[in-house]
């Protein structure tokens, strides 16, 4: 059945709903029920079933804008990421539906579906938790998605990434030719696989040079600020000797947390403890000291999410497998790293 074809009756049918309840859930209507809403959801992604409402309204068909699903506007880098989408978009004359999530998790799949009966043309996930089955359910309802920023086990999702571990080798390297020996890593969630593969890439370039990899600082929660201080916190508890003399933030998100609680109990740094992070968000020149860290040219995946989301819609979203983008990482050498004060 051509996805142009498909209605809501064959949907309700499908479901074994009415088509009240189908329409009762496509407008987001209230009371209808969790059993019901997965059995109208399973035969909108098995039939490619796509709401047209607005788009009947519209020249040709198409609404000129897409979605794009973000979990915070409060991190740095969704923000760049941000930037780079909308910079992209207008040359495509691309509108954009900005739907944020505040981290909540239940609320991004809330959005997911509104995305999904919003009739935009395409979407944007940059969230790193948004589920791998709903980011399919959306290819499967014939609507185009990029992931920017991170990427899923599904050959047929498009997305554009960064060299998660090459950007940790980078890094520890770094910090290794400088003379640092005992060098902790503070991960991010990792469930979320380009945090985990960041934390490959530090313990591998470690053991590459003979060194070996320190006890993650943690990796269940959000990597915010409060993650750095949380660590450097944990790392004054060790004994002297133990304690590390560089820290490998997986964000500069949390770099700054370490940066903070650094300062506040008098640690200097880059002399006590050398900082680096990963993403190069815009606010890494204006830290105390400013913030060495990896690139991760956030602006730039925007951009290039958008270049792809757009060929995808031009070109009707074919069958076809997706495609992945991987952008190589630079390392960006500022004045929080530098030698340590004794070389172990």
């Amino acid at each position: 059945m051509a996805k142009d074809s498909v209605t809501i009756r064959d949907v309700a049918a499908r479901a074994g709903v009415s088509k009240s309840t189908v329409s009762k859930y496509l407008t987001s209507t209230p009371y209808v029920s969790a059993d019901a809403r997965e059995r109208i959801e399973r035969a909108v992604a098995e039939l490619g079933y796509r709401p047209n409402g607005s788009a009947r309204a519209l020249v040709g068909g198409r609404s000129r804008f897409v979605g794009v699903l973000v979990p915070s506007i409060a991190n740095p880098y969704q923000a760049d990421l941000l930037a780079g989408i909308e910079r992209a978009a207008a040359p495509h004359q691309l509108g954009t539906l900005l739907a944020i999530a505040d981290n909540d998790e239940p609320r991004e799949r809330e959005l997911l579906q509104g995305l999904l009966k919003s009739g935009a043309d395409g979407v944007i996930v940059t969230s790193a938790h948004a589920e791998d089955a709903e980011v399919q359910a959306l290819r499967r309802a014939g609507i185009p998605v990029v992931l920017a920023g991170r990427h899923i086990a599904a050959p047929e999702i498009d997305s554009v990434v960064i060299d998660n571990r090459q950007g940790a080798r980078l890094a520890v390297d770094h910090l290794v030719e400088l003379g640092h020996r005992r060098i902790a890593h503070i991960p991010g969630p990792l469930t979320v696989l380009d945090f985990a593969q960041r934390a490959e890439g530090y313990r591998d370039a470690l053991r590459a040079h003979g060194l070996e990899p320190l006890p993650l600082l943690g990796g269940a929660r959000l990597p915010d600020p409060e993650r750095g201080r949380e660590a450097v916190r944990a790392l004054m508890e060790l004994p002297e000797a133990e304690r590390p003399t560089a820290v490998f933030a997986a964000v500069d998100w949390i770099a700054v947390g370490v940066l903070a609680e650094a300062s506040k109990r008098g640690i200097e740094v880059p002399g006590e403890l050398s900082v680096i992070g990963f993403d190069n968000v815009s606010f890494c020149e204006l830290t105390a000291p400013s913030l060495s860290t990896v690139d991760a040219h956030p602006e730039r995946i925007g951009q290039r999410a958008v270049d792809r989301l757009a060929d995808r819609i031009a070109s009707g979203y074919r069958d076809e497998p997706g495609s992945r983008e991987v952008l190589a990482p630079t390392l960006v050498v500022r004045s929080s790293t530098g030698e340590p004060k004794t070389r172990a």
